[in-house]
């Protein structure tokens, strides 16, 4: 991706309605259920970002939960830090063994076919790419009782 023009396109985006915008399309047009908890003190949750790209890196990562958890239930929660909005995909799926987990980022690498799903391997590397050129990050959550959590960290406005 070239930077530069990554970087001119970059404009305040609320967060709050790309979610809304996200669920609404994966419930109405998808007929899947993402339920979507927004927990914030301020306002309006504002990042500096490529909306199209954001929204690619956020439907890869749940379409990923969707798939492992069998089309069941995804949650996603936006909450806030000091410096950083946190969102959190979480989805019921059997989790990533620790083995795996350093390489779900890496193009090309899909735990998929151990599964039986069918994947590619770049949606995750994509989202990690994305996210990264927003200067954010993405990282595993710790898992607690099955499934997994991503955690999606994008610095405030």
């Amino acid at each position: 991706m070239d930077l530069k023009l990554i970087h001119s396109q970059l404009s305040p985006i609320n967060l709050d309605q790309l979610l809304n915008k996200i669920k609404e399309e994966w419930v109405l047009q998808k007929s899947l259920p993402l339920s979507l908890n927004i927990t914030l003190s301020s306002a309006s949750p504002i990042v500096m970002a490529n909306g199209t790209l954001l929204q690619i890196a956020l439907d890869n990562i749940i379409s990923n939960a969707f798939k492992f958890s069998d089309q069941q239930t995804v949650s996603c929660r936006l909450s806030e830090l000091k410096h950083n909005y946190l969102i959190e995909i979480h989805d019921q799926g059997n989790g990533i063994p620790l083995s795996e987990q350093n390489n779900i980022f890496k193009p090309f690498y899909s735990g998929a076919s151990n599964m039986g799903q069918k994947g590619e391997g770049m949606g995750l590397y994509m989202a990690h790419k994305i996210i990264g050129l927003l200067k954010g990050s993405i990282s595993i959550g710790h898992i607690k009782a099955g499934g997994c959590t991503f955690l999606v960290k994008l610095p405030k406005v």
